[in-house]
């Protein structure tokens, strides 16, 4: 499990961190994999994957236009887009994950059940966008958001702060681990917050959790801010629905949950 937000930031509980325009990427470090005491995971998380629309409005020519995820026979992983203007835009799906942009869990040569996961307009721009499957661990899946700009692909990425050049944005995970993301209004314009929360040592019933907000510009991402808070939870106690949105998606016509 990757720690994808802001582990080493330093942030308090309930702080809120204004973040500049220009900061050094962070690699990601491993999270524990601890023998944790038996209780329950969130209740938000289904038991089955729930895949959404394979079209979508990527052009602004109307909906239908279908999004795919296909092998070539050389092996190498693709995505497509049929528009209604008949062209078929196509790019290889290990090509948006090289340089900087590798550094955030999965490397170029490794494509792994690859699929689409849903389609809608995560932007709020009135035009959609194709959440694809690139990895998947035990629990947890890793897609990025793709979308058309100017008749061709592009992968929505954080072009501020801490996680610069990211592309990855994992759904779900464990009992002891949990991402997610939303789209939601931050700072008065159109956004998207990822979500994390990790389950601490020694005993295993501490969260962190953090929600970094972005404001969209175009498909790239601003960071604005991050939030942390600190759970202790009991064994029996229920689980906050702050603490359960970091194994959550929100995004309106958007259902991509996977185990």
């Amino acid at each position: 499990m990757w720690k994808w937000l802001v582990t080493g930031l330093g942030v308090a509980a309930s702080l809120v961190l204004a973040v500049g325009c220009a900061s050094s990427a962070l690699s990601p470090g491993a999270s524990p994999s601890p023998s944790s005491p038996q209780r329950s995971s969130p209740q938000s998380v289904p038991p089955s994957p729930t895949p959404g629309a394979t079209t979508g409005n990527f052009d602004g020519a109307g909906p239908g236009e279908p999004v795919t995820v296909y092998q070539a026979a050389d092996g190498t992983w693709w995505i497509a887009f049929r528009l209604h203007s008949g062209q078929a835009v196509r790019a290889r799906l290990a090509g948006f994950f090289q340089g900087c942009h590798a550094s955030y869990g999965v490397p170029p040569q490794i494509i792994y059940q690859p699929h689409v996961m849903g389609v809608a307009d995560l932007t709020a721009d009135g035009l959609d966008e194709a959440l694809v499957q690139i990895d998947h661990g035990a629990s947890t899946a890793f897609p990025a958001i793709f979308g058309i700009v100017n008749g061709s692909i592009r992968a929505a990425t954080v072009m501020n702060g801490p996680r610069t050049c990211q592309r990855i944005f994992p759904v779900n995970g464990s009992v002891t681990h949990g991402n997610g993301f939303a789209c939601s209004t931050v700072a008065g314009a159109r956004g998207f917050q990822v979500l994390q929360a990790d389950d601490n040592p020694p005993n295993y019933n501490t969260y962190d959790w953090y929600r970094s907000n972005y404001q969209w510009v175009g498909l790239n991402l601003r960071l604005v801010s991050v939030e942390h808070q600190v759970f202790q939870l009991t064994s029996h106690g229920p689980w906050p629905s702050l603490l359960q949105s970091a194994w959550q998606v929100h995004c309106p016509g958007l259902h991509a949950y996977v185990n």
